[in-house]
């Protein structure tokens, strides 16, 4: 019998994860914890997917984004439900000036915090991380995506020492949950993707939580567009490293 790969992806935001959990019919899945993540399961692209969301926090009523959250909801999904891949998929800010709004990219480079500063001897690398990622270059060919070097950190807009660090380590997007999900993935030993779409500019002279909330429909539609895509694709490279016993 063929095993069917499963694929989870990680969203911070209901927004984010909300189109691609209508375009696969996604259903609610039921587990019991205690935390306000949510579940989605779709059979679907020769996979089994599995859509999780931070969840809304019960104190704040918003989204639980950033790193904390991120982390948790990862290690859940890698403990209990053991995925093939883990993907982190959502939103993120272009520190590249030649990105635009809505172009959706694949990390291709190991994923840094850029505001964990720990200038403390061997702390230091300890808090930049550098956590490894999946990309397999024939798919991003395929699937239209450019590459990038993807930097998170807790903070929406960006301070000077921010600047400094993206501009150290060569970040072209920062957003504030791929690299706690990848340090997670490297611990269970589980191949992990990165794929976001621009939703601002990484400036200091904006309002950048008026500019995100202007552009993020756009960008949640052309990365859902390129996960739709992604998916069977991703599906078929597990078919081809793993063939059924004989």
């Amino acid at each position: 019998m063929i095993k069917k790969p499963t694929i989870a992806l990680i969203f911070a935001m209901y927004a984010e994860a909300q189109p691609l959990i209508e375009a696969l019919a996604a259903s609610p899945k039921a587990f019991d914890t205690p935390l306000p993540m949510a579940l989605f399961t779709a059979d679907t692209a020769g996979a089994e997917v599995l859509i999780a969301v931070n969840g809304t926090d019960p104190v704040y009523g918003v989204d639980r984004i950033a790193t904390e959250a991120a982390a948790v909801t990862a290690f859940v999904v890698l403990q209990q439900f053991k995925p093939d891949y883990l993907i982190s998929a959502g939103s993120c800010g272009a520190v590249n000036p030649e990105l635009r709004v809505a172009d959706v990219l694949w990390v291709d480079k190991p994923v840094c915090f850029h505001d964990h500063r720990i200038p403390l001897g061997d702390f230091e690398p300890f808090g930049v991380g550098r956590y490894p990622v999946y990309f397999d270059a024939d798919l991003a060919q395929t699937l239209a995506l450019n590459s990038a070097c993807l930097s998170s950190g807790n903070s929406l807009d960006v301070s000077d020492a921010d600047l400094l660090q993206l501009e150290k380590i060569g970040s072209d997007i920062k957003e504030m949950e791929a690299a706690a999900i990848a340090r997670l993935c490297q611990d269970f030993n589980i191949p992990f993707l990165a794929i976001k779409a621009v939703s601002n500019p990484v400036r200091q002279d904006h309002d950048t939580g008026e500019v995100f909330e202007r552009n993020l429909s756009l960008a949640v539609t052309a990365l859902t567009e390129k996960l739709q895509q992604l998916l069977p694709l991703l599906s078929a490279c597990y078919d081809k490293n793993h063939p059924p016993a004989r």
